[in-house]
């Protein structure tokens, strides 16, 4: 289709009584082809419909094309796979699996790929809820809340520590930034 000069976001008629139409972009999720995604994803710089290929793996329940996305050796899915929280309700991949109540083994694929600045587990979504919050699945319940709350215990000894230090009085320095966002 590409190469014939058909665009990425071109919309075909599904065929049904609603008469919807959906792109090719949205069909190769629906059939789960992960090398139909990467060739249009290369030709194409920003996600299609706000929906992308790991929306669809999680919600197909598609282990293996989840660890494909996530695992790209290239990278290449992932710089196009913004997730992009705020347009979903600032639901990140990790809440849709558990609101679809997937496996423990997706929920550990999820974890694996993270976030640079954010640990997931720590992400609460529009409604201020953690993941662990929105399964009803025990196993996955108990797998995320000991994990969160490790994190959280450690993130309060740096705090307790930094505390000390400061009632010590030796010298630590601190950045302020004012409202003009210099430092």
């Amino acid at each position: 289709m590409l190469e014939a000069g058909v665009k990425v976001d071109q919309e075909f008629s599904t065929g049904g009584n609603g008469d919807t139409q959906r792109s090719a972009f949205m069909f190769a999720c629906h059939s789960g082809s992960v090398t139909t995604i990467r060739a249009l994803l290369k030709a194409v710089s920003n996600g299609l419909e706000m929906v992308f290929p790991i929306h669809f793996a999680i919600a197909r329940d598609n282990l293996e094309m989840a660890r494909q996305i996530v695992t790209s050796s290239d990278k290449e899915l992932e710089r196009n796979n913004l997730w992009e929280p705020f347009r979903h309700g600032d639901f990140i991949p990790l809440h849709i699996a558990c609101l679809f109540s997937r496996s423990l083994a997706m929920i550990e694929l999820l974890l694996s790929f993270g976030e640079a600045e954010a640990n997931p587990l720590l992400r609460t979504c529009s409604r201020g809820m953690f993941a662990d919050q929105m399964t009803s699945d025990q196993t996955v319940i108990e797998y995320l809340r000991s994990k969160r709350l490790c994190i959280i215990a450690a993130l309060e000894r740096e705090r307790l520590k930094d505390l000390e230090q400061m009632e010590s009085g030796i010298p630590y320095q601190i950045f302020i930034k004012p409202l003009s966002g210099q430092t």
